[in-house]
């Protein structure tokens, strides 16, 4: 009697142990078909074999009628050969992910990411486990981002052909106003000349002279120094308009070489600042050429200029490689920047005030950027005054 008891016992305390594993099997199944992405089973000939719930919605409307079908006929046929990369990498043995479009039952196309791994199967064959994810929103944004992108090339396109037109044809008319004042020049002396000896009632003679000695001459000299700053803001625009003109050719760059040789191009303006110009081991980076010259020419240059005169000017550049990228620095012990100017050292014609400097055109700093951003890189500038300033160039590595 005690035997059957403690048999029955043990059956129920059995049977208990099978509920639960059904019971967590069945919850395991329940996370399973709703999760929030899909997950598929592929055999070695690419046939589906299981499927979540999840991604029988992304296929097929609730229902499984895909199972026991290729996979590939769901993928549209301008992507198959994307899928098919992605199988040979994946037998290669390594986890990999590709993203396509795929199609619905109902003929809806959507953008899927498929993450899979290969392991065999229950019987020793090939298994493929792949988790879909629905990308069809993200790749819209994309879309609609690059389009903007596309918008907003096309219109600064736009914007420097009109700089390049109007800064030509403002050369012209210019070039007039200049020529006719240097000619009113001359003959305001010789007209000057010939009142002084003229028989000509004293009153009359003294005003004629006074106009042409000094009114005359002083409208003159303003109308000379307005044609000349038009002139160099009609040379700066054609400079900026031809900028976006030019084709970049990247290319791996010896950066070290390239910083080396505008120092030396700049040995002449070094020795006459009494500046220490240090430059360390530089990492070598992907850029054009003549741009990266460039950008390095202006702001060793730009520290040359904004130097403090009480105490010897040290530049130091220097380079350290960061992921995928470059990133070189231009330190020096200059005047520095006013906080308040940082952001607007980057926009065209502005010039900030400094003591003992030269006011340039004021597009210096802007080319450098655009510069650097068509080599796919950027550039800024951090800076405190009286004490100087570091410029910060990222390039492709």
């Amino acid at each position: 009697m005690k035997k059957s008891n403690k048999r029955s016992e043990k059956t129920a305390g059995l049977r208990r142990q099978l509920e639960r594993l059904q019971a967590s099997r069945a919850g395991y199944f329940d996370l399973y078909d709703q999760a929030p992405v899909g997950y598929l089973t592929l055999d070695g000939n690419g046939l589906i074999l299981t499927a979540n719930f999840t991604a029988a919605k992304m296929f097929a409307a609730g229902t499984r009628p895909f199972i026991g079908q290729p996979l590939t006929r769901f993928i549209l046929p301008e992507d198959q050969d994307n899928f098919y990369l992605h199988r040979r990498e994946l037998e290669k043995g390594a986890a990999r992910y590709c993203e396509l479009r795929m199609l619905h039952t109902e003929s809806v196309p959507f953008w899927v990411r498929l993450d899979s791994s290969a392991g065999p199967g229950p019987g020793g064959g090939p298994l493929c486990r792949v988790t879909v994810i629905d990308i069809t929103d993200r790749k819209k944004i994309e879309a609609e981002k690059q389009l903007l992108l596309q918008r907003l090339a096309e219109k600064e396109k736009e914007l420097e052909d009109f700089l390049y037109t109007v800064a030509h044809d403002i050369r012209t008319p210019l070039i007039c106003v200049q020529g006719f004042t240097e000619h009113l020049v001359k003959d305001l002396k010789q007209l000057a000349g010939l009142l002084k000896p003229a028989a000509l009632p004293e009153e009359i003679r003294r005003a004629a002279l006074e106009i042409t000695g000094s009114l005359v001459p002083e409208s003159l000299e303003s109308i000379t120094e307005g044609a000349s700053k038009i002139s160099q803001l009609v040379d700066a625009l054609i400079k900026v308009a031809r900028l976006g003109q030019l084709k970049m050719s990247p290319e791996t760059l010896d950066a070290e070489a390239v910083v080396k040789k505008v120092r030396a191009a700049l040995a002449y303006q070094v020795k006459k600042a009494g500046a220490e110009v240090k430059i360390e081991a530089l990492p070598p980076c992907t850029a054009d050429p003549a741009a990266f010259n460039q950008i390095v020419t202006n702001l060793l240059d730009n520290a040359l200029k904004c130097r403090d005169k009480s105490r010897k000017l040290k530049i130091t550049v220097r380079g350290e490689k960061i992921g995928g990228t470059v990133r070189y620095t231009i330190a020096d012990n200059g005047l520095g920047i006013k906080q308040e100017d940082l952001p607007r050292i980057w926009r065209i014609f502005f010039s900030g005030q400094l003591p003992g400097v030269k006011k340039g055109e004021g597009i210096g700093l802007s080319m450098v950027r655009r510069l650097a951003e068509k080599c796919f890189g950027r550039i800024w500038a951090e800076s405190k005054e009286g004490e100087g300033s570091v410029f910060y160039i990222e390039m492709p590595a």
